[in-house]
């Protein structure tokens, strides 16, 4: 009788990834985007226990034992001696006035001759963004306050002034503050962090697009002007205030969430419409919301 064949050998062998393991993954990985917006606390978890967390699961996926819970420990100590002095430091920076001021005096990006439009592009990775418009005295394009350093560059094409401003890896807060002497077209890209409630009625928008990861918008449109808004927005909610005298076009394209528009909007060829809209009005605005989960509010 034939001896029965030997079973492989599974020495040395890589465990195959669980639902178990891809689970708590995702749940790390919400956990801490959901976090983004607590301020110190926030930059803590992003900044040290969320590496640490996906390093930790990383190794459970490849390796076992004692070897595993070698690296563990390891990686839950570093974060425990880590974890404090960060948290200090961004509990103190905030708390510093005179720093924050010599921020914005630095921060004050001037004017160029001859300039009849600013095209601004702002590049924000997490925090909270304000926008407001300057002082009718300031001769300034854009003036920029942060609790961290914000890099920007200005340029000028033809009668354009441009102008780049980026907010590097913090969580914090940027206060943008746009001039309301020239027309402006207004960029915004930013990763996971809130949009504070903006009032955009001092400035002369030409155009504004978002695009946002995660995070909410609460926006409020000049009352005049020919605008074109475009909106992208993953996971939040967004909130548009379309005063009575800017007639408005408004496209929602939203896959989860409620859509609730005021009733002087008509539903008409797939477009939300104002009664006072044409497309020769001297007042109009052109908008669209693009979602992938969340309420939209249009009011």
């Amino acid at each position: 009788m034939s001896e029965p064949s030997p079973l492989p050998s599974t020495a040395g062998a890589v465990p195959k990834r669980s639902n178990k393991h891809i689970a708590l993954l995702l749940i790390v990985a919400g956990a801490a985007i959901s976090l983004l917006n607590s301020g110190p606390v926030g930059a803590v978890i992003w900044s040290v226990v969320f590496p640490l967390a996906l390093l930790t699961v990383g190794v459970d996926l490849i390796t076992q034992g004692r070897e595993r819970r070698r690296i563990a420990v390891a990686a839950l100590i570093a974060a425990a001696a880590l974890a404090p002095l960060i948290g200090a430091a961004q509990l103190v920076e905030p708390q510093r006035p005179e720093k924050v001021a010599s921020l914005r005096r630095q921060n004050q990006i001037g004017s160029i001759t001859n300039a009849e439009l600013v095209q601004a592009q702002v590049q924000l990775t997490a925090g909270h963004l304000r926008i407001e418009a300057l002082d009718d005295e300031s001769d300034a394009l854009v003036a920029v306050g942060s609790d961290g350093k914000v890099t920007h560059s200005l340029s000028q094409a033809r009668q354009t002034a441009m102008v780049d401003i980026e907010h590097p890896f913090n969580v914090g807060e940027l206060d943008l503050r746009v001039t309301r002497r020239l027309p402006v077209e207004l960029s915004i890209k930013m990763g996971s962090g809130n949009l504070a409630p903006i009032d955009l009625e001092d400035i002369l928008l030409a155009k504004l697009a978002i695009e946002q990861t995660t995070g909410n918008l609460d926006l409020k449109l000049p009352n005049d002007g020919i605008i074109d808004v475009t909106l992208a927005n993953e996971f939040g909610d967004v909130e548009v205030e379309v005063p009575e005298e800017l007639a408005a076009r408004i496209e929602v394209n939203a896959k989860f969430g409620d859509v609730d528009v005021d009733d002087r909007f008509a539903l008409k060829d797939g477009a939300y419409v104002s009664d006072n809209y044409r497309e020769d009005a001297p007042n109009r605005a052109t908008i669209r919301i693009n979602k992938t989960a969340g309420n939209v509010e249009i009011r």
